[in-house]
């Protein structure tokens, strides 16, 4: 099974028809980079012998851009994962934007923002510690983002009312 470079993206695994075939048809080039397993380096694809059948020119091996794929613990045949995204990461998100939701509806958002932040901070560690399997800052982020300011508007109302509590009194 091979993998292949397209527009800036790794794609694949695809058997050697599946690539000569998008070769015939313009989708590929000789330039293209391709990996399969075996191979150090991704490779132009005019250099490798069982695939360079339609290719004219020669392109010189360079040193991809992508790291070859990686097999998959415990799943037989599968080589090669895509990055996934962090579930605590969108749960740190959901629970920040219905805070907010919460915070004007009923003035109670404090009691998911609290669980917002917590699993933002969680998600940003697991995220930088996964070797660039794990995606998800940006939501990790918003969430930790949301979540602070929904505390803070919290804190204010809640000063806000003990300060008119205090004024009738």
């Amino acid at each position: 099974m091979w993998y292949f470079e397209s527009n800036g993206t790794q794609q694949g695994p695809e058997d050697s028809e599946q690539i000569q075939k998008r070769l015939s048809n313009g989708e590929l080039s000789g330039s293209t980079l391709v990996w399969r397993e075996g191979m150090g380096d991704w490779t132009p694809l005019s250099q490798v012998p069982e695939l360079n059948s339609h290719t004219v020119a020669p392109v010189q091996a360079v040193a991809g851009p992508y790291a070859p794929p990686q097999h998959i613990q415990g799943v037989p045949g599968a080589a090669g994962s895509m990055p996934t995204s962090n579930g605590m990461a969108i749960t740190s998100m959901i629970l920040a934007i219905c805070s907010v939701v919460l915070t004007f509806v009923c003035g109670i958002g404090f009691v998911l923002a609290l669980p917002a932040v917590i699993f933002g901070h969680i998600a940003r560690n697991q995220i930088k510690s996964s070797s660039n399997m794990q995606t998800g800052e940006g939501m990790a982020l918003a969430g930790l983002i949301i979540g602070y300011i929904v505390l803070v508007v919290m804190l204010v109302m809640l000063v806000a009312v003990g300060v008119a509590i205090g004024l009738d009194s």
